[in-house]
């Protein structure tokens, strides 16, 4: 498989901003290189600009052309001035991988979790202040979540303060599989991860075996029809649920997933922009959930709801 590299220079105060423009069509990931100084933007001004570099990675497939459209669509709207300065070009796998894996760097998550590369040298990895954390120790390869977006951020912090321990999890939609690792990190005592996507799938196994919790981690490759029922460790209803996927996927599968979770459960639910949060915490009320919780960073949001 090849990469299309979008690439975007901008203002150190927009970063937030263009990286959430491209972040969902970005399944390679998102990264942003380190500001420099740039020349002055007005002939008035007197201090020059600082910059970064946006840059966002995506498949080179059959969906590429719609997806580079609605990056420029989008920058219309969000600044138009910068619609000519995007950059494109195509990469190889390992070139990918490469470009990719060297912004990737630990990221210390809510209390006492940091997520790890996996390629990193254990005395380079982590910082005095973060030796004392839990490590992840992650490879997502192409799988999606590296713990970098703050909706992954968000759900591991949220993880850490509310769920019960020895609970069993339901781990919708895994990815790489770094839910269900901070899960049993955080005490769970056994974890369903699921995910339609064959290669979420292997990544989350390989990450599971890294950070050597496979034995109360259970990965399977499809959606609530391929739930297991022959051993009551992994079968429903569970304690609780996490997700950290779309606001679509998550309001279409709410009425499959509310009947799995045991009364008085609790899901966590990420992926979610402010304004489709507000659109879930609507239906599961509908339903009799209760709002537990709900965390925000920038444009993302994250509730916790109990089921009654």
């Amino acid at each position: 498989m090849r990469w299309i590299e979008l690439s975007l220079d901008v203002l150190r105060e927009d970063e937030e901003a263009f990286a959430a423009l491209l972040e969902p069509v970005a399944t390679g990931g998102v990264v942003v290189e380190e500001g420099y100084i740039a020349a002055l933007w007005e002939p008035n001004d007197t201090q020059p600009a600082l910059l970064v570099t946006v840059k966002a990675y995506l498949p080179e497939d059959d969906e590429a052309p719609g997806k580079e459209q609605a990056v420029t669509v989008g920058l219309r709207r969000l600044a138009p001035g910068y619609v000519q300065t995007l950059r494109r070009r195509v990469l190889e796998e390992e070139d990918w991988a490469e470009a990719w894996k060297k912004h990737y760097l630990p990221i210390p998550v809510g209390r006492g979790l940091i997520i790890v590369p996996a390629w990193a040298k254990p005395s380079e990895a982590l910082s005095a202040e973060d030796v004392v954390r839990r490590p992840i120790v992650l490879d997502p390869g192409m799988a999606f979540g590296t713990g970098q977006h703050p909706t992954t951020r968000m759900m591991l912090a949220l993880m850490e303060e509310q769920l019960p321990p020895g609970a069993r999890v339901l781990d919708w939609g895994t990815g790489s599989g770094v839910l269900a690792v901070g899960a049993v990190l955080l005490g769970a005592s056994a974890v369903l991860a699921v995910d339609i996507d064959p290669i979420a799938v292997a990544a989350a196994r390989g990450n599971l075996e890294r950070n050597e919790v496979g034995g109360r981690v259970r990965v399977v490759q499809g959606s609530f029809d391929t739930l297991p029922a022959d051993t009551a460790q992994f079968a429903p209803p569970y304690d609780a649920v996490v997700a950290n996927i779309t606001y679509a996927v998550l309001s279409e599968g709410l009425s499959e997933l509310w009947p799995r979770l045991a009364p008085g459960g609790l899901a966590l639910f990420s992926g979610l922009l402010h304004r489709t949060a507000d659109l879930l915490l609507q239906q599961v009320e509908a339903i009799g959930g209760q709002l537990v919780t709900r965390l925000g960073e920038g444009e993302w949001a994250a509730l916790v709801l109990r089921k009654p």
